[in-house]
């Protein structure tokens, strides 16, 4: 089963883009696969060179609960 609505890429590039394509909690910029993003002045992570991933969270966990204050972009 998913519980995810069909629309979830669009929702999840929006909430990264309001994020400014940057982790909400640490800073770290958005990564693609096979291109690392370099740390930068905003990063708030210790410096250990781990690929990070950005995603989208739901903070109730409920995936059907799309609400702009339960969605969060993090690595």
């Amino acid at each position: 089963m998913n519980d995810y609505p069909d629309n979830w890429k669009l929702i999840a590039d929006m909430v990264k883009m309001f994020a400014g394509w940057r982790c909400v909690r640490c800073g770290h910029p958005q990564e693609r696969p096979g291109e690392p993003a370099q740390c930068d002045q905003h990063c708030r992570h210790p410096q250990n060179n781990k690929q990070r991933v950005l995603t989208v969270r739901h903070l109730d966990g409920n995936k059907s609960n799309n609400e702009w204050w339960n969605l969060a972009a993090l690595c």
